[in-house]
């Protein structure tokens, strides 16, 4: 892995989209492309010319390899991406209405992205690491839980700052009580938390906006990030606040929005030491700014981890 990496941890999918708009149920064909929110992160870093590595498994199939191919073409390091013999690589199908958004299903447990266990990966695995990214999908089923809180921990111990992006999917949990235990659980021990405005409703209620995220601000994180769709993002941490506006594009897919937004963001962090930028306003709002352009671009294109945008792809002209 080399020196200052951003280390993404959890799921990569076999993502099986349709072309059609409507309902899974009567969707008539699909296709394939590759997908998993940590896995969208290391892909979109990498684009963005930052070196990143992907931790987790996937099953001795055709998906399994198809997934590999795609992320060591990309430049993410998989030397801690195993194989699982005894599941089959995780899938998802998507499909969009006619304004990009997305529905999901999922064919899972058990995957293998669920079978990652604490002994099969190096205590000095973050050594090198700038930072951690982790989302709930690992959080649904032992023994990976285990595995990710407690290289959670590992980073802590490091001064490795960790973000968490719930990137909440109640129908991959065995009940919502559990959902909540978990990624509450996650927020505790993150420094840094992205949720988008359904994520935040979900987590504290109909409750003013400045109130829900002062009240995540006293449950661990040193910074909430909150998307905003087509409306930007805004930024908030124990000290400042930033927003951004999102330039304006025609969305034909939403998937890996969220997830591209993040790899921009980090992307222009990714030169600051530690989290210093906690304390700069402008930094912060440069941040937001990188976040959101990536983000736009993203949602322009179909095929969330193929729809990343390219480092070269941000010094083009603005429609």
């Amino acid at each position: 892995m080399k020196p200052g990496s951003v280390v993404c941890f959890g799921e990569v999918l076999a993502d099986f989209h349709s072309p059609e708009s409507g309902p899974l149920e009567e969707a008539q064909s699909f296709y394939l492309t590759p997908g998993g929110a940590p896995a969208n992160v290391a892909v979109g870093l990498a684009r963005l010319g930052v070196p990143s590595a992907f931790v987790g498994k996937v099953g001795q199939d055709f998906l399994g390899r198809f997934l590999r191919h795609t992320l060591d073409a990309e430049g993410v390091n998989t030397e801690y991406l195993l194989d699982e013999a005894g599941a089959s690589t995780a899938q998802a199908f998507v499909t969009n209405d006619s304004g990009g958004e997305r529905s999901f299903e999922f064919l899972r447990k058990p995957g293998a992205d669920s079978r990652l266990s604490p002994s099969e990966l190096p205590q000095d695995l973050l050594k090198d690491a700038k930072m951690l990214v982790f989302g709930s999908f690992s959080l649904t089923l032992e023994p990976t839980r285990s595995t990710c809180f407690e290289l959670v921990q590992n980073a802590r111990k490091r001064k490795v700052p960790v973000f968490f992006d719930p990137n909440i999917r109640i129908q991959v949990w065995d009940s919502e009580l559990e959902a909540r235990r978990a990624i509450q659980r996650g927020i505790n021990v993150c420094d840094v938390l992205k949720v988008s405005q359904e994520e935040l409703l979900w987590l504290q209620g109909d409750i003013p906006q400045d109130q829900a995220i002062r009240n995540l601000l006293t449950q661990g994180p040193q910074a909430v990030l909150l998307t905003l769709g087509g409306q930007g993002a805004k930024g908030f941490t124990r000290y400042i606040q930033a927003e951004s506006g999102a330039p304006r594009v025609q969305a034909v897919d939403t998937t890996g929005a969220g997830d591209a937004f993040l790899a921009g963001f980090l992307a222009a962090g990714w030169v600051q030491a530690g989290l210093d930028w906690f304390k700069a306003t402008a930094q912060l709002k440069k941040m937001l700014t990188l976040g959101c352009r990536v983000g736009a671009l993203c949602v322009t294109r179909r095929g969330a981890m193929r729809a990343l945008p390219r480092k070269e792809d941000l010094i083009q002209p603005q429609a």
